[in-house]
């Protein structure tokens, strides 16, 4: 697993917006804060999460939806790519993410990297 001293953001900067990065707090429970929230994903949720907890994120599916994939990643200490169609702020999105373990020691995940790309329904 990468460290996150090893993802350079100017080598990320065309989709820095669309990027969270978040941190893997205690083992039981465990919890998630979020570094960083990207800009265009806030702009699309309507809820900046950056320096919060993903309990603080309003939508308690989406909410849901988001604690069983951290927990997912960290379990398998593996990738997860995904498509699928959310709805934010009352218009249809399809979105397309990988979420990645991230490791400072190598065996412990103690980070997260979650790229996501929406785009609306009907866009091509």
């Amino acid at each position: 697993m990468p460290s996150r001293a090893d993802i350079d953001p100017l080598e990320l900067r065309d989709c820095l917006g669309n990027l969270c990065l978040l941190d893997v707090i205690g083992a039981g429970p465990r919890r998630f804060r979020f570094r960083v929230d990207g800009s265009n994903l806030a702009a699309l949720t309507g809820f900046e999460l950056t320096g919060k907890f993903v309990e603080d994120v309003p939508d308690p599916r989406y909410r849901d939806f988001l604690i069983a994939l951290y927990e997912r990643v960290v379990l398998t200490k593996a990738p997860v790519f995904l498509a699928n169609d959310e709805e934010w702020k009352g218009c249809g999105v399809q979105e397309i993410s990988v979420t990645l373990p991230l490791s400072s020691d190598g065996v412990d995940v103690d980070g997260i990297l979650d790229a996501v790309f929406p785009m609306r329904l009907g866009e091509g």
